[in-house]
């Protein structure tokens, strides 16, 4: 599994805390320990293959650890998560088409440490919006019929009634999110329309109420986030927001390659408190 690569989705999706370089370039970055090699793609339809080498010398035994699915991404990358030390030295092997090929210049990670997640503001916008649901005046299509009053004396008779919100009931058992779920490869599928005209944010949690990454400000409507990201099986959960509003809070599970049926029982149900 750790030979295939993250469609630069993920890279990206990792909260564009990496600053990507054009190929022959590479940036190669240590974030909590999980070493990711990231490049932009300006070749266009030449490349025929793209290989991640390691080597704990600058010039020399270098190996491949992976291959690239799609070389052709405009946004590429792969993370290693099994990486024997953080001073090992990496490259990329580029192939084009017709036999000649490149390697970028080899460079060790540098430490980049994770984004705080401020989410003071989030919050109290969130409370303030809710507040806002919980009273609300329905539109004049949706009022019931009623007779016509008397406008002689114009008072609160004349006011549209009010209708409380009432908040949808917890769906009993598992039920996938139309937005978020894992696809029969167990990659996870993000769907979400209108993508380019919001400002979309996903915060993904194990079941220890761990952030595992982030995706900020995303701009496809339809991605693909690889298994390998998740860097074990079970239960995850997330966040996902808009413009710093939580519009859902759920879960999804992350199977053994093989694995047929329904997914089993959570082991522990998580608090599932605000990123911190």
């Amino acid at each position: 599994m750790r030979k295939f690569l993250l469609s630069f989705i993920i890279i990206a999706a990792a909260g564009h805390c990496l600053a990507q370089d054009t190929l022959p370039r590479i940036s190669v970055k240590n974030i909590s320990n999980q070493i990711i090699i990231s490049w932009k793609n300006n070749y266009g339809v030449k490349i025929a293959n793209i290989n991640i080498q390691r080597s704990a010398d600058s010039i020399k035994n270098f190996t491949t650890i992976g291959t690239v699915l799609n070389p052709l991404n405009k946004e590429n990358g792969y993370v290693d998560g099994k990486a024997p030390n953080p001073t090992m030295f990496y490259r990329v092997f580029v192939a084009f088409e017709g036999g000649t090929y490149i390697f970028s210049r080899s460079q060790k990670p540098v430490i980049e440490l994770p984004k705080q997640i401020d989410t003071a503001s989030v919050v109290r916008q969130n409370t303030e919006d809710q507040k806002k649901l919980m009273d609300f005046t329905a539109p004049a299509a949706l009022q019931p019929a009623q007779e016509t009053p008397d406008i002689s004396n114009p008072g609160e008779d004349l006011l549209p009634p009010t209708r409380k919100f009432i908040k949808p009931k917890p769906p009993t058992g598992f039920v996938p999110s139309k937005f978020i779920y894992a696809n029969r490869e167990n990659n996870l599928i993000v769907s979400l329309p209108d993508a380019d005209k919001e400002k979309f944010s996903l915060y993904f949690f194990d079941e220890k109420d761990r952030l595992v990454f982030e995706i900020k400000n995303i701009k496809e409507s339809y991605l693909i986030v690889e298994k390998v990201n998740f860097l074990h099986t079970g239960w995850f959960y997330y966040h996902l927001y808009d413009d710093g509003i939580l519009l859902e809070k759920y879960k999804f599970y992350i199977a053994k390659d093989g694995w047929v049926g329904p997914p089993p029982p959570e082991t522990k149900r998580p608090i599932m408190t605000e990123p911190q």
